[in-house]
C-alpha cells in the first residue's frame, strides 16, 4: 500500500511537471504535433528520422512509455514542436489509460494529430478504428488529423490510400518525407487565423 501510495505521487508530480511544461509551450505559441498510433507502427523512427531524437524504436509492446518532444524546423522556416506517444493496443486497460495519462494527455493538446499507421500490417483497419476511437476520446473536438501509412515501401501502392490529408512514407528508408513536410505546412497554413 505504501509503495502504491508513493507511485500515486510520483505519477502525480509528473503530470504536474508535463502541465507546466505544456503551458510554457502554449505561450510560446508554437505549433505542436502528437504523433500517435497504434503499438509498433513506427512513430519513435519517424521521431528520429525527422529530428535525430535518438529515441529507442523497438519492435515490442509500449516501446515508448515517456513522451519525447523535440523542436523542427520546417522547410519554410517554420518551428514546431513534436512529440512521441505511447502506442495505442485494442482494449487498453482502465488503470493503464490513467498510468499513460501524462503521455495520452499529448494528443489532447495538440494542434495537429499525425497518426502513424502500419501499412504492411494485416490488421490495418482493426487498428485503424482502435486509434479512431481512442483520437475521438483525447482529442479535442475538430483538431486536424494527417494520417502517415509508414512502411509503404513493403506494400503496393494500389493498397495505400490517398487523399489531401494522407502521405505514403517509410521512416526507415526516409521515403515520403518531402511530401510529409509539404502536407505539415499546408495543414498548419489552415489552422493560422488572421486576427
Amino acid at each position: 500500500k505504501r509503495r502504491m501510495d508513493a507511485l500515486e505521487d510520483a505519477l502525480e508530480e509528473l503530470a504536474k511537471n508535463r502541465a507546466v511544461q505544456r503551458s510554457s509551450r502554449d505561450r510560446s505559441g508554437i505549433f505542436k504535433i502528437a504523433i500517435a498510433g497504434y503499438t509498433n507502427a513506427g512513430k519513435s523512427t519517424l521521431l528520429n528520422r525527422l529530428t535525430d531524437a535518438g529515441i529507442l524504436a523497438e519492435d515490442k509492446l509500449f516501446a515508448t512509455l515517456d513522451p519525447t518532444t523535440r523542436k523542427f524546423e520546417l522547410p519554410c522556416g517554420e518551428e514546431i514542436l513534436l512529440t512521441d506517444t505511447v502506442g495505442f493496443i485494442r482494449n487498453l486497460p482502465h488503470h493503464l489509460i490513467h498510468a499513460f495519462r501524462s503521455t495520452l494527455d499529448e494528443a489532447v493538446y495538440a494542434d495537429l494529430l499525425m497518426i502513424v499507421i502500419d501499412a504492411s500490417d494485416p490488421n490495418r483497419e482493426e487498428h485503424i478504428e482502435v486509434v479512431d476511437k481512442l483520437i475521438d476520446k483525447l482529442a479535442k473536438p475538430g483538431t486536424p488529423v494527417l494520417k502517415c501509412y509508414n512502411k509503404a515501401d513493403l506494400v503496393s501502392r494500389v493498397d495505400l490510400p490517398t487523399g489531401d490529408d494522407t502521405v505514403a512514407i517509410s521512416a526507415k528508408q526516409g521515403r515520403g518525407m518531402e511530401q510529409l513536410l509539404q502536407t505539415i505546412e499546408r495543414m498548419l497554413g489552415h489552422a493560422r487565423h488572421h486576427v
